[in-house]
Order: C-alpha cells, then structure tokens, then sequence
C-alpha cells in the first residue's frame, strides 16, 4: 500500500504475488497522493492519531513487561513459590507459552480484535492475582495458573502482528509500529532487570503484585481507548475514516 500510495503500483503488485501468490489482490491504485509532509513522527501525536499512539504503545508494553520479567525468571519464581522442581513447572510453562501461542493463531480472526486484548489482559491480571494472594498455595493450582497466565499472554501476542497494523494509515504505520516496539523494549528491559531486585528485596509476592498492576493499567488504558479495528479495511485509515 505504500508503494501504491508512493507511485509505484508495479512494484507493489510483484511484492503481492511473490509473497502472497496470484490469489491476493494487489492495491490497484493510490488512495491518496504522495505528500512529502505525510508520516512525520509528530504527526502520531496529532489529535487524530494520539490515541491509537497510547493505545499501540500501553498495549504492546503492558503486555511484555509481565511476559519476559516472569518468562525469564520462571524456573527462580516457581522455586521462590515452593514448587519442589522450579525445571519442571519451566517446562510446563513453556509448554504453555507453545499452546497459547497456536491458540491465539486460530482465535484472532474469529472474535473481536478489542474483546481478545482487554479479556486477555484481565484474564491475565486475574491469575497473577490468585498467585499473589493465594497463600499457602497448592503446587498443582500454582503451575495452572501460571500456565493461565503464560497461555493468556502468548494468545494475546498474535495481536501484534495483526492489531497494531490496523491502528494505522499506511504513512504512519512503520512509525507507529517502531515506536510501540521501540517503548516495549524499554519496558521488558526495565522489568527485567527489576524483577529479581524486587524478590531479593521484597519476595516474590511483591513482584507478582507489579505484574498484576501493570496487566490491570493494560487492561483499564485498552477498555477506556482501544478501538475496534476487526472490520476496518486499511485503505480506510487512508481516507480517514
């Protein structure tokens, strides 16, 4: 679309077949005409696209602040929590991660793009919870909930391939899209090195407690702004609308 957009139509069209095969349509015309002052960095803060730009970038960091602070350290967190085999309940975790991961494949494109990020968020927030309040917790309950937890997020990943785009005109989307990833590393970074900080210095239950903040400040900023762009052709975004 944005070589269409850009005068180069031919282009477009052979990056569509070689990549998509002859059965998917190419853009068969520029939907607006190339303006060099179009897809400025600035104008993701425009009143018309700001919220999108919060909603991309609350969305895609709230999600993998969680996701790598406990990915990362699973095996240390689950033996801080008493699980007898830290390696054991890693493995089921990931195992998890796998699952959720085709789950959220075969789910995106069949309920809505704006009920999949603030269920999976909540669903998330909800389970982090119970590990955080439940105490003593049975080891069998704490490895389901952590699976809930990891099969929830990895679900939800698939929609940054596929929600993030639609977010977008397509001369702001790679700016739009660099720079949710851009503030998500940031943030994974961040929670990373802070995760084992905060159970040295406070237990696990604290950072649990983080998790559970973060996936809730998610969910909230998604419910109030996120919009739902399941049924939004992209050329769409182009014109406005």
């Amino acid at each position: 679309m944005w070589l269409t957009n850009n005068g180069r139509p031919e282009t477009a069209a052979r990056i569509v077949r070689e990549k998509f095969g002859t059965s998917v349509a190419p853009p068969t015309s520029a939907v607006t005409a190339a303006n060099p002052d179009e897809g400025r960095w600035m104008d993701l803060f425009s009143p018309a696209w700001r919220r999108c730009t919060l909603v991309a970038c609350a969305f895609f960091t709230c999600l993998v602040i969680p996701y790598f602070a406990v990915g990362t350290f699973v095996a240390q967190v689950m033996l801080a929590m008493n699980i007898e085999s830290g390696y054991a309940g890693g493995l089921i975790y990931n195992i998890s991660l796998l699952g959720g991961a085709i789950l959220g494949l075969a789910i995106v494109d069949r309920i809505s793009r704006r009920r999949f990020l603030i269920g999976s968020f909540w669903i998330a927030a909800a389970s982090t919870l119970a590990l955080t309040l439940w105490n003593p917790l049975p080891a069998l309950a704490m490895t389901v909930l952590f699976a809930v937890f990891a099969g929830v997020l990895s679900a939800a990943s698939n929609l940054v391939y596929v929600y993030l785009p639609e977010l977008f005109p397509t001369a702001l989307r790679a700016s739009g899209i660099g720079l949710a990833s851009a503030v998500s590393r940031i943030g994974s970074a961040f929670s990373t090195f802070l995760l084992p900080v905060i159970v040295a210095s406070y237990g696990i239950h604290a950072a649990l407690a983080a998790c559970v903040a973060v996936l809730a400040a998610g969910a909230v900023i998604c419910q109030l702004w996120a919009p739902e762009t399941q049924d939004i052709r992209l050329e769409n975004l182009d014109q406005g609308g």
